[in-house]
């Protein structure tokens, strides 16, 4: 009787590395791991990591009503410099303050920190095979030579 089993993300990990930096062969990898090699090459093709998904997303009816708000709030602040951007506290303050907000904080902290990443700035990650492709960042700093400090370029 064969017993069906999930390969756990170390064992993804594990098989990339070993194909696409060490050279294993498919076989090589299902023998080593003892599964088949349909899982490796389904490992190999993997994008990202797999991740739970809720059929249905919970309703909160503390939030639901004030989220609208609250968004609102986080995309005027992206325009914003840093320190003058909302904190999940000022938030749940502000709430208090002007809708007469009857929740708690935490739950305040969980839907900013939920709506943060919706709203986190785009950006295209890079990607090459290694070898392929390097990338430089310059700038300037501070060092002491022949007893004078002086301004190095990187």
């Amino acid at each position: 009787q064969e017993e069906e089993r999930m390969i756990g993300m170390v064992h993804v990990e594990f098989i990339k590395k070993k194909y696409l930096q060490e050279g294993w062969s498919i076989r090589h990898i299902a023998k080593h791991l003892c599964i088949n090699r349909a899982t490796v090459r389904k490992a190999i093709a993997m994008k990202e990591v797999p991740r739970y998904r809720l059929t249905c997303e919970k309703s909160s009816p503390v939030i639901g009503p004030i989220k609208a708000v609250i968004e609102q709030w986080l995309k005027e602040d992206q325009e914003r410099p840093g320190k003058q951007r909302h904190t999940a506290r000022r938030v749940y303050a502000r709430l208090v303050e002007e809708h007469q907000f009857s929740g708690s904080e935490s739950s305040v902290r969980k839907c900013v920190q939920k709506l943060r990443g919706q709203i986190s700035e785009a950006f295209i990650p890079l990607e090459a095979d290694a070898g392929k492709m390097g990338q430089v960042d310059w700038g300037t700093a501070v060092a002491r030579i022949d007893g004078a400090e002086r301004t190095i370029h990187l």
